[in-house]
C-alpha cells in the first residue's frame, strides 16, 4: 500500500511525501517478500527517479543497485548501469560514473553489437566523463591508422576506430 501512496504522491509531485512511503513501503516488502519481483523493481525505479528530483543521490543509486541486483546482467541492467552514471556525474563522481559506462557498453556491444548506436553512445559519454574529470584528451594521429574504418566522433581527442578483427573498439590517448 504504501508503495502505492508513493506513487500517487510522485505523480502529484509531493517528491518528499512521496519518497517516504516508497521508504516504508519498499522496506515492508522486502521484509515480507509479497510484491512480485516486476512490480517491486517498478516501485525502486520510481523511487530512485524520485530521490534524484530531491538531490538525494546516495539513496536513488541506492534504490538503482538493488533494482540492479534482481535483474542480473540484461540490457535492463546495462540501463540502470547508465542511470547509477548520471547520478554519479551528478555528485563529480567520474571514475564511478566510468566504471558504470564502461560496464554498460560492454553489455551494450554484446547484445547490439559495437557498432551500434548504444554502444557508441556510451562510448561517447564514459570520454565525456572521463575529460571532466580531469583527464586531458590528446588529439591522435589519424594518419597512422590511414585505411582503417573510423566512425564519426564529437569529441576532440576522441577517435573511434570501426570495431573488426583487429580492433576492439575506441582509443583515447
Amino acid at each position: 500500500v504504501y508503495c502505492l501512496l508513493g506513487e500517487a504522491c510522485a505523480l502529484g509531485g509531493k517528491d518528499k511525501k512521496a519518497l517516504e512511503y516508497f521508504e516504508s513501503g519498499l522496506s515492508e516488502a522486502k521484509a515480507r517478500q509479497n510484491l512480485p519481483t516486476e512490480e517491486y523493481c517498478a516501485f525502486l525505479t520510481i523511487a530512485s527517479d524520485t530521490a534524484k528530483k530531491l538531490g538525494s543521490y546516495s539513496k536513488a543509486t541506492e534504490y538503482l543497485s538493488e533494482h540492479a541486483l534482481i535483474v542480473g546482467e540484461t540490457i535492463d541492467f546495462a540501463d540502470i548501469l547508465m542511470k547509477a552514471a548520471q547520478l554519479y556525474l551528478l555528485q563529480d563522481r567520474y571514475d564511478d560514473a566510468v566504471t558504470m559506462l564502461d560496464k554498460s557498453a560492454e553489455i551494450y556491444g554484446e547484445f547490439y553489437g559495437h557498432g551500434s548506436d548504444k554502444y557508441i553512445d556510451t562510448i561517447y559519454e564514459a570520454c565525456a566523463a572521463l575529460k571532466k574529470g580531469g583527464v586531458e584528451l590528446v588529439p591522435i594521429d589519424t594518419g597512422a591508422f590511414e585505411g582503417v574504418p573510423l566512425l564519426p566522433t564529437k569529441l576532440e581527442g576522441v577517435m573511434c576506430v570501426c570495431p573488426d578483427e583487429w580492433y576492439e573498439g575506441f582509443f583515447v590517448a
